[in-house]
């Protein structure tokens, strides 16, 4: 009796010294100085094994940190453990990082769907190209939130956008897209009219910090979406935030 306990001992000891390392590996891999929050990530109908930028996290629900830095994509990949459920590979967009995310593993993406429907074979990956975002300055730009409702810039969000503004004003070559996005209270179109105000509000806080109007390009999105189109549902925990993006010149900045 005494060996099995002490065999079942060790082999506890084993197990969590290996999920341990593999924990402390993929924590090491998050550089400093780069935004960073945590997210839970889960699946329906059933559980899934769930690699991020393909080193393996665990079986879900997992809960992980996300970062971000120049990056204007990250890869999350789902992969089945039972029978009739079909591999996932999403690329999250982010900033914003959301709270928590649902991955449903009996979705079928188009390209899958199509492939069926003309009896071809279905390869067991369809590779989807990550969209880069052009971004060389070497600068993290922060997020601005705001007060429910409200579009003015808060007090505490100006040291920010006075840091934004001294590093667009030297480099020139540069445009920067400014993303407001509003929380699910009120009408679509409310929301949508309030991010574009929030958006606005900083693109002319920061061409009164003496930032070329060229070089800002302003747009509101509404809503964070709480679900999309490609087989998962997000969960953000303050949606009232705008977010940069920055392009080099002469391209023209994507609206989303």
């Amino acid at each position: 009796m005494k060996k099995s306990n002490l065999a079942l001992m060790i082999l506890f000891v084993i197990i969590f010294f290996i999920f341990g390392c593999a924990s402390t590996k993929y924590t090491q891999k998050i550089p400093q100085g780069v935004h960073t929050k945590k997210i839970l990530i889960r699946s329906e109908p059933t559980k899934a094994k769930i690699f991020l930028n393909d080193s393996y996290l665990g079986i879900t629900p997992v809960k992980t940190e996300l970062w971000y830095s120049h990056r204007s994509s990250i890869n999350i990949k789902a992969e089945p453990l039972y029978p009739n459920q079909i591999p996932q590979n999403i690329y999250l967009r982010v900033p914003p990082i959301p709270e928590k995310m649902t991955i449903y593993m009996d979705y079928k993406p188009k390209v899958r769907a199509e492939l069926e429907e003309q009896n071809e074979l279905i390869p067991d990956k369809v590779l989807v190209e990550e969209i880069p975002i052009i971004q060389k300055v070497p600068y993290d730009f922060p997020i601005i939130y705001f007060e429910f409702d409200k579009s003015a810039i808060r007090e505490s969000e100006s040291g920010k956008l006075q840091e934004v503004a001294e590093i667009i004003s030297k480099n020139p070559n540069y445009i920067l897209a400014i993303h407001g996005y509003a929380d699910e209270h009120g009408s679509l179109e409310y929301n949508k009219e309030l991010s574009i105000n929030r958006a606005d509000a900083v693109r002319q806080y920061l061409v009164k910090l003496g930032v070329t109007p060229e070089q800002l390009k302003s747009y509101g999105h509404g809503e964070v979406p709480t679900i999309t189109s490609n087989g998962y549902e997000l969960e953000f925990k303050n949606n009232r935030i705008v977010i940069f993006k920055l392009y080099k010149k002469p391209e023209s900045p994507p609206q989303k």
